[in-house]
C-alpha cells in the first residue's frame, strides 16, 4: 500500500482520508505544518510528521498559503534530496531554508 501525506491539508480533508483509504490502495496521512519538527545534523538530517520519517512517505501533497510558504520550500529541498516526489512548491528563501541547504551539502552550520 502506497503512504500518501497531504501537508498543509485542511480538517476536511482528515474526515475524507477515510474515505479514500475505503476505496483505494493508498494510506493517507492529512498533517498540518505544526506537526513538522525539523532535525538539521549533516548527514543525519531528517524532518518528520506527527514523530514519522517523511521519507517512508511515497508521495508528499505540499499545500502552501502565504504564510507557510518558507517551511514549504525547506520541507521541498529536502524531499528533492532525498529522491521523493512532492508538489511543487513556489521557492521563498528563509533562514530555515538557507540551513537545511547548507546541512545536506554537509556544511557546518552555527548551533
Amino acid at each position: 500500500m502506497k503512504k500518501l501525506l497531504v501537508l498543509g491539508g485542511q480538517k476536511e480533508l482528515k474526515e475524507l482520508a477515510q474515505q479514500v483509504e475505503d476505496l483505494c490502495e493508498y494510506e493517507l496521512t492529512v498533517a498540518s505544518y505544526k506537526s513538522l519538527e525539523f532535525y538539521i545534523k549533516g548527514a543525519r538530517t531528517n524532518i518528520t510528521v506527527d514523530g514519522a520519517d517523511i521519507t517512508t512517505f511515497d508521495y508528499v501533497w505540499i499545500h502552501s498559503s502565504w504564510t507557510p510558504r518558507p517551511i514549504a520550500h525547506a520541507v521541498a529541498l529536502f524531499l528533492t534530496h532525498k529522491n521523493i516526489p512532492h508538489t511543487p512548491v513556489e521557492a521563498e528563501g528563509s533562514k530555515l531554508s538557507d540551513m537545511l541547504a547548507l546541512s545536506l551539502m554537509n556544511v557546518r552550520i552555527p548551533k
